[in-house]
């Protein structure tokens, strides 16, 4: 992710963490709800695959309800994020894990 996009996903998930709808987010932002989704569950998985984010699996698909529930969580691993150690959204698509094969 670039460091524009990572700025702008960082706000859109602590907006989400504090209550702000997906709609009033894009509307701040200027994008659809769509792309707010996008890159707030983009974050929110590298967060949880490279940080950890306390009570979720890595492998746990976030959704605004799972990043609003442990949303203190959430907000604890950005504080530890490292954006050079996450792997690119491209490798990424290919990945299996064991939990997908059962």
């Amino acid at each position: 992710m670039k460091q524009t996009s990572l700025d702008t996903a960082q706000a859109m998930l602590r907006a989400l963490v504090a209550g702000a709808s997906c709609e009033r987010i894009a509307a701040q932002h200027g994008v659809t709800e769509s792309t707010v989704s996008q890159r707030v569950r983009q974050l929110a998985g590298e967060l949880q695959r490279v940080v950890g984010v306390l009570g979720v699996d890595e492998e746990t698909s976030p959704t605004a309800h799972l990043i609003r529930r442990y949303g203190a969580d959430y907000l604890e691993a950005l504080e530890h994020f490292v954006p050079t150690t996450a792997m690119a959204p491209d490798a990424l698509s290919g990945m299996v894990t064991p939990r997908q094969l059962v």
